[in-house]
């Protein structure tokens, strides 16, 4: 279901993961070059900044995938990332695979949160088996088990978080298309594509008809003006 009230939502949550991939990536080879006892190839993180380049040159042409490759670059980056860089050194990317999840939301859309979950689980899993030393050596099997049981519960909770927003805004978006007349007690719904038009008139009871009296010219009465508009059942 498309909302109205969420169409520039995406733009902005693009621009954000925009901004995000391209400064995280760079403060943390900063960091382990300086304080971790990094090296050169541990550089492969600011794949991340290059592909977050490239999205931005074609997202209008990618369109509504824009948002899915944004989502999926942190994870899939990172797992390569953990697997030739430095073992042990980037400490932090499971960190930051929860803080991309939580950057999911507000784009409330479940689909973007299914993308990124099964990106992260399945690509670090794939890296799990094929560079098994690098992973362990930054926490033993038992620890990475125990971390994708708190990420599947993240799943969860921001799913909740999701489907109770979508709600919410789809029931103001409906209040928002009503229009009550005291008159009448007519409540029609406008749709989204009149929104901000003029709305229909209302229907008028037939008991309510008025009409154009002639003034009268041979009696003239007090009680009644010569001209005006009365109600048929005033007379």
């Amino acid at each position: 279901m498309e909302l109205e009230i969420l169409k520039n939502e995406e733009k902005r949550m693009n621009m954000i993961l925009f901004v995000f991939l391209d400064v995280i990536p760079i403060v943390a080879v900063v960091y382990v070059l300086l304080f971790n006892g990094g090296s050169g190839r541990d550089a492969v993180a600011l794949a991340m900044v290059a592909a977050s380049l490239l999205i931005k040159v074609f997202e209008k042409k990618l369109g509504a995938y824009a948002k899915y490759m944004y989502i999926s670059v942190l994870p899939l980056f990172g797992a390569l990332t953990l697997g030739v860089g430095t073992p042990g050194v980037f400490g932090a990317m499971v960190e930051a695979y929860f803080l991309v999840l939580f950057l999911a939301v507000p784009y409330y859309d479940l689909s973007v949160i299914k993308v990124c979950a099964a990106v992260t689980i399945g690509v670090n899993t794939i890296g799990l088996i094929i560079f098994r030393q690098a992973y362990l050596s930054m926490y033993t099997l038992p620890i990475w088990i125990f971390i994708i049981m708190v990420y599947v519960l993240a799943i969860a909770a921001a799913a909740f978080i999701v489907f109770r927003a979508r709600s919410l805004f789809a029931a103001v978006e409906m209040k928002e298309g009503e229009v009550w007349s005291p008159l009448t007690g007519w409540t029609p719904t406008i749709p989204p594509s009149t929104r901000g038009r003029t709305p229909p008139a209302p229907p008028i009871s037939p008991g309510w008809r008025w009409s154009r009296r002639a003034p009268n010219l041979r009696r003239k009465s007090a009680s009644r003006a010569p001209t005006g508009w009365a109600c048929r059942y005033c007379r």
